[in-house]
């Protein structure tokens, strides 16, 4: 016979999953980058206390960066600047310090990271003429011509 009716809920989660789905696609990700941020979303928006939830608290701005993209998605608004001397600003992460430079003991991790800078740099290096690694080039927009590294 027929399908049973799909849930509410279900329903529900269906719009949202589009409205995200729609989110990532506004971010200009390739298939594997909006594969990856689906992943990242599943662990993100686990139920709390599941084995894949993200920590209590790590994901509080980016939960709230993303239900603001949703919400717009949805009643064509954008939040509200906290500040007016945000307005017009494109991307604005709720409660996201801005520094211009950042004390690295601030991030547990980042000892980790400074710890393995040799091997990251060899890593990058045995790249180099391989065609696997492409350094930053600036875009032509930015005032420098369109000039392209030495290497």
């Amino acid at each position: 016979g027929d399908a049973p009716l799909p849930e509410v809920s279900d329903i529900k989660a269906a719009k949202v999953l589009d409205l995200l789905e729609d989110v990532l696609d506004d971010q200009g990700l390739s298939q594997f980058s909006k594969n990856m941020a689906k992943q990242w979303l599943k662990r993100v928006f686990a139920p709390p206390g599941s084995e894949s939830a993200g920590g209590a608290g790590e994901f509080d701005r980016a939960r709230a960066w993303l239900l603001a993209q949703v919400n717009q998605k949805v009643t064509g608004a954008r939040t509200p600047p906290p500040s007016p001397w945000q307005a017009g600003c494109p991307e604005i992460v709720p409660r996201l310090t801005a520094r211009a430079f950042w004390d690295a003991d601030a991030f547990e991790w980042a000892p980790r990271v400074r710890a393995a800078f040799e091997d990251v740099k060899a890593e990058v290096l045995a790249l180099r003429g391989t065609g696997l690694f492409q350094p930053y080039r600036a875009p032509a927009w930015n005032g420098n011509g369109g000039n392209a590294a030495a290497d």
